[in-house]
């Protein structure tokens, strides 16, 4: 079984690398609407850090005899219109500084009594899934929601996919080709924050899987099997082909990897490196 065919590569050349998170076998399982196994909340809203934006749900609830409530729905230009009170330009501040306003905005109306700023919904947003996955363009999402949970629904096959995978046996998905540690969101502001899929899960850490903005990009990039990779072999608990990413270590391979084996020697490890030479067969080191 020969590793290219036309001039493309077939899924024998992705065998030696640890398997994409969005294996092939898996995602053409049938699976129910995958958004009712996203996770709930990881833990409450923080007030501080939460920032309101067109189409979030509050309720304003001001307690006190004949005092009303109100459930107002944040308007597309921005707005919260609290009536008898007025209209509030509350985007892009924080829910923290939105209680501030409203309470200093309505306190005049209502004197006495307690008056309570609550997020009851968060808003939904589109972001854009380019790159190497099934499903490109826009997705639905909410400012909870992690990459990985919004690449499991862009990745989700298409009717076109099952026919192509039931009668070409070379086919592949275009997300077994993509990248799991160089994934890149981008922001409206023009900054670029680095998601590392592969870390979160081996060590939980949230921060290489992060939370998403309205307006965002997330670019999945094709991963580069032929010099972007780092081979662990030996006395490590998971032994394979990893995607490298700049900055990495060897501490950071081996977390990856599990660690090293109850039988591994700690004091001796190698390491030997391929080095392109122009014109000539490469060296190693």
């Amino acid at each position: 079984d020969s590793e290219r065919q036309g001039g493309r590569r077939t899924p024998t050349a992705l065998r030696g690398l640890i398997p994409s998170l969005f294996d092939q076998e898996v995602l053409m399982r049938e699976v129910v609407d995958l958004r009712l196994i996203t996770p709930p909340l990881e833990q409450p809203v923080d007030p501080e850090t939460y920032v309101i934006g067109p189409g979030d749900n509050l309720l304003i609830s001001i307690q006190g005899e004949m005092s009303p409530d109100y459930a107002l729905t944040v308007t597309p230009e921005g707005l919260l219109g609290i009536p008898t009170v007025g209209v509030l330009k509350v985007t892009g501040l924080t829910l923290a500084d939105v209680k501030t306003q409203v309470q200093d905005s309505v306190r005049p109306v209502y004197p006495a009594g307690d008056i309570e700023t609550i997020l009851l919904y968060p808003r939904q947003f589109k972001i854009t899934v380019a790159g190497a996955v099934n499903g490109p363009g826009p997705v639905i999402a909410t400012s909870f929601e992690r990459v990985s949970e919004i690449l499991v629904i862009a990745n989700r096959p298409t009717d076109i996919h099952t026919r192509l995978a039931a009668t070409d046996p070379d086919f592949v998905l275009p997300s077994s080709y993509g990248s799991d540690r160089n994934i890149e969101i981008r922001h409206r502001n023009g900054t670029i924050t680095g998601v590392d899929l592969r870390r979160y899960l081996a060590t939980g850490d949230l921060d290489s899987n992060p939370t998403l903005r309205d307006g965002d990009v997330v670019y999945v990039p094709v991963r580069n099997v032929e010099t972007g990779t780092v081979t662990l072999t030996g006395a490590v608990n998971i032994p394979g082909l990893y995607e490298h990413v700049v900055g990495d270590n060897l501490g950071t391979l081996l977390e990856m990897a599990g660690g090293l084996s109850v039988s591994a020697d700690r004091t001796r490890i190698e390491i030997s490196r391929t080095i392109p030479v122009i014109n000539a067969a490469p060296r190693v080191e």
